[in-house]
């Protein structure tokens, strides 16, 4: 997931939100692989604003929230 997401420098801020989905803050979103994260199983990718985005993986949220040591 963290490579997926650009690597883990990458990753500024990263939580569990509303179950499904992880809210992640990128330091620079053009490293955000959207294929790498569908690959892994990724239902969706919605950006929001200032390198924010959710990442819909539905049950499996705070489970990859907690590997990636958030």
């Amino acid at each position: 997931w963290l490579a997926a997401l650009g690597g883990k420098a990458n990753v500024r801020a990263l939580e569990c939100v509303a179950q499904t989905r992880l809210r992640v803050q990128l330091e620079d979103v053009r490293r955000l692989s959207e294929t790498a994260l569908k690959a892994l199983g990724c239902q969706g990718i919605s950006p929001l604003e200032d390198g924010v985005w959710h990442v819909l993986v539905g049950d499996r949220a705070q489970a990859i929230s907690n590997a990636m040591g958030r």
